[in-house]
């Protein structure tokens, strides 16, 4: 039989949220709650959650440039009373997150898997993704000091739905101002994250007190998007990348 473990919460938060050294926002969640079953049997464990939000807003800051932008657009929208317009960058929606966990660990192996997925109504700056990595690792004794092998594949994978449609309200002889809320859109495309990455590497327990690491990763988003890079001067970058770590740790 399982050894089961449930947990509940409610609550707001509210604060800022950097994503990259210039992109800043204004996170406000209301009516947080949330469910989280832990289940465990031997060296076997499973974990799945559940939380949810009725309403969450997010906003630029207003000492981002793409927020200045963003709010600028909204009032000139305001002022002509393209009002359905305006409140499609600017309007709360309601999100749920899931996520399910599985792992096994032994004295000399282990594995582990997840997967998540976020939802969203129609907000404009909140994405709605599904992701999930595999783990496994091998611990053995060559030298009679342990060595850990292990390698990890994981994927992201935003959802087209992530990116709301603009709302055709804007009238005709208004084209500077269709078109700058077009542009608005089609940025928010930009900043899609789709990436796998699979990374391999080694671990060595020199003594208790030090270890050796190194390890390989592979990156490989998707052309066109972001995929969780910066590379604003770069825009033939294909997405994919190679890193090298190598790395001592002790403990002291």
């Amino acid at each position: 039989a399982f050894d089961i473990a449930t947990e509940a919460y409610w609550g707001n938060f509210e604060g800022a949220v950097s994503v990259q050294d210039e992109l800043y926002f204004d996170v406000k969640v209301d009516n947080l709650r949330g469910l989280i079953l832990d289940a465990w049997r031997g060296n076997l464990r499973l974990r799945a959650s559940y939380h949810l939000s009725s309403a969450v807003g997010v906003k630029f800051q207003p000492t981002a440039r793409t927020g200045r932008q963003i709010d600028q657009l909204i009032e000139q929208l305001r002022r002509f009373r393209f009002n359905r317009s305006a409140d499609s960058l600017d309007k709360k929606s309601d999100v749920s997150f899931m996520q399910v966990a599985i792992s096994y660990e032994a004295l000399d192996y282990f594995l582990k898997a997840e997967w998540t997925r976020m939802n969203q109504g129609d907000a404009f700056l909140i994405p709605q993704y599904d992701s999930y990595y595999l783990s496994g690792g091998y611990t053995f004794y060559p030298f009679e000091l342990p060595i850990t092998a292990h390698a990890t594949f994981a994927s992201l994978n935003e959802s087209e739905t992530a990116v709301p449609r603009p709302v055709n309200e804007i009238s005709t002889g208004f084209d500077a101002l269709q078109s700058a809320y077009a542009q608005a859109f089609d940025s928010r495309r930009g900043f899609r994250d789709n990436l796998d990455s699979l990374s391999i590497g080694l671990r060595w327990d020199v003594n208790p007190s030090v270890a050796l690491k190194g390890e390989w990763v592979h990156l490989r988003g998707e052309r066109g998007l972001r995929s969780l890079f910066t590379v604003d001067q770069a825009p033939d970058f294909d997405r994919k990348a190679n890193l090298f770590l190598l790395g001592l740790e002790w403990v002291f």
